[in-house]
């Protein structure tokens, strides 16, 4: 999967992940591959997320070894293995 992590004035994040986690007005929502396609719009909260390279040199638990990125409320899309954030 392909994620990628916008804001209004530059790309804050891009490149393949094995999954990735967010904060939604229903509550944390993960996302693997070959997610449905969704639009769900995020609250203020944290995204976490697992790259490739990471999820391949370790057997640690998802939490030891994902990356994490604070954000305030915006909108996360689902789309054919691509995961777009706009975030604040």
């Amino acid at each position: 999967m392909l994620l990628r992590i916008i804001s209004a004035e530059w790309e804050i994040y891009s490149g393949k992940i094995e999954k990735v986690m967010f904060p939604t007005e229903q509550g944390i929502l993960g996302i693997l591959p070959w997610h449905m396609n969704i639009v769900s719009p995020l609250v203020n909260g944290t995204i976490s997320y697992v790259s490739i390279e990471e999820s391949q040199s370790s057997l640690e638990s998802f939490t030891d070894k994902a990356d994490t990125l604070a954000i305030a409320w915006w909108l996360a899309m689902v789309e054919d293995d691509i995961i777009t954030i706009a975030v604040e």
